[in-house]
């Protein structure tokens, strides 16, 4: 296995909670952007990481139904995490140009499930996209994963290629930083708000470069075929073909350079996520309301320990704590002094002398009793 894989599966499986943690904060904020951004990313990174798990030392063709899917996830979350970002700048560059925010909490729910419908669709499409110039099924490379090949004709270039990269840049032309400060209605502080900007800008020097990378390298060793008819393109679709990793590297080595780099993405948006919002007292302020309203439903949901305690009790246990029950305040049951339990040994024994006197029977002379009845 290559070092280079292991390093990643270490790292890809570290990631996730750094991913996660964060994600709670954005659903309560209704920041759809931040939320499409981990979710693509955590699938992405996850997928990536099984993939190499699967094809690591394999000899031949191995978990082909696997591949369909995480083929298809192979270029969907990059999309989705770009789209994500761009959702995300177009949120603060509103908030940046206008003076009033939502006018209720229903009005920015309903904005955040159109955003993150937005955010899901915009992925999904690409699969029709794709499945119109994909040569064959699957090309599975060894100790590297899944990947969906596309035939080389223009329409690959205009339908995949393009297609991150146009989101990016639309992103871009949202992340300016123009009447940023002073916005105290956006919902989100001055912190918060230049965090989230950083954010989105990091997406867009991320992906920018390397969806770029991907559009020259192709264009430069590819001669480009004509798209012909849908039958050309797919006569042979259902072609698994297994690739060596000697043959990987050997075949294009500034391919597999900006593939290794795809898939480190992930983990490199998690580490922006962790120190943008993962370290900070917001989020960890909300999981602790979280925990303290957990705390509370459980404690609402179960009975109280006297009211439990009554229940279980036997009739002669109940009777000993009706008489127990007023205690003075001087000796409450957390006090375990001598003096206390001296005072309740004394009451309780002048308790019990009352009810001897009160309760005794006087003795009666038997013989005088006998001679009186005669």
């Amino acid at each position: 296995m290559l070092d280079s894989t292991v390093a990643f599966i270490f790292f890809a499986f570290l990631s996730l909670p750094a991913l996660l943690i964060s994600l709670p904060f954005h659903i309560n904020a209704q920041n759809a952007g931040a939320v499409m951004i981990i979710v693509w990313t955590t699938l992405g990174t996850l997928t990536e990481a099984i993939s190499a798990i699967i094809m690591s030392n394999a000899k031949d063709i191995t978990a082909i139904h696997w591949c369909d899917l995480a083929g298809a996830i192979k270029y969907m979350w990059g999309t989705g995490c770009c789209m994500g970002g761009l959702l995300l700048l177009r949120r603060l560059a509103i908030i940046a140009s206008t003076e009033s925010g939502f006018k209720n909490s229903t009005e920015k729910t309903k904005v955040f499930f159109i955003e993150v419908a937005i955010g899901v669709t915009v992925p999904l499409v690409q699969i029709l996209f794709h499945l119109t110039v994909q040569a064959h099924r699957m090309d599975e490379v060894q100790d590297f994963g899944c990947m969906a090949p596309t035939y080389p004709t223009l329409a690959t270039v205009f339908l995949v290629m393009l297609y991150p990269i146009m989101i990016e840049l639309i992103s871009a032309i949202y992340g300016q930083f123009h009447r940023i400060l002073g916005q105290d209605n956006s919902g989100f502080t001055k912190s918060q708000y230049l965090r989230l900007m950083a954010l989105g800008l990091i997406d867009i020097a991320l992906w920018l470069p390397l969806s770029l990378s991907f559009l020259i390298l192709d264009l430069s060793h590819i001669k480009l075929l004509p798209y012909s008819s849908w039958n050309t393109v797919h006569r042979d679709f259902n072609r698994v073909v297994f690739v060596p990793i000697e043959g990987f590297l050997q075949a294009n080595h500034s391919v597999y350079v900006t593939a290794e780099l795809g898939r480190w993405i992930g983990p490199a948006v998690a580490l922006n996520l962790l120190v943008f919002f993962g370290l900070k007292s917001e989020v960890w302020m909300l999981y602790r309301s979280y925990l303290h309203k957990a705390w509370a439903a459980i404690n609402r949901a179960q009975p109280s320990s006297e009211n439990s305690a009554a229940i279980l009790a036997t009739p002669d246990e109940k009777f000993d704590r009706r008489s127990t029950l007023y205690q003075p305040p001087s000796c409450s049951p957390l006090t375990r002094d001598s003096t206390c339990s001296f005072q309740r040994s004394s009451s309780s024994s002048s308790h019990n002398s009352q009810n001897l006197t009160i309760h005794s029977i006087p003795e009666v002379d038997l013989e005088k009793a006998d001679h009186l009845s005669m």
